[in-house]
């Protein structure tokens, strides 16, 4: 999948982290548009491949630029990727719980 499609697939849980003040919050959901809930729900089985392949893709890299997805997200680079990775781990288990 090219970049752009990733960056895409991205701003939906990215946008998350304008509301995430600790891990704390992306373990346990505490935060307004936490994307884990719904998500069977609300994205289709491609989308929900590329959600998680972008959260992948972009948290297997130290420096990514959270520019190209979304303006202004507060926190440093390594609070996003951390924040990012609890999200990922939460979808990849709904995923395999049927």
């Amino acid at each position: 999948m090219d970049e752009e499609r990733l960056i895409g697939y991205l701003r939906a849980p990215a946008y998350g982290l304008y509301h995430i003040m600790s891990i704390e919050q992306a373990r346990n959901g505490q935060f307004a548009y936490d994307i884990v809930p719904a998500f069977k729900l609300r994205y289709t089985e491609e989308m929900q491949s590329g959600i998680i392949d972008s959260l992948e893709w972009c948290t297997s890299r130290d420096d990514f630029d959270f520019d190209r997805v979304l303006p202004s997200i507060p926190g440093s680079t390594k609070h996003k990727i951390e924040c990012l990775r609890v999200i990922l781990d939460r979808l990849k288990a709904l995923r395999s719980n049927g």
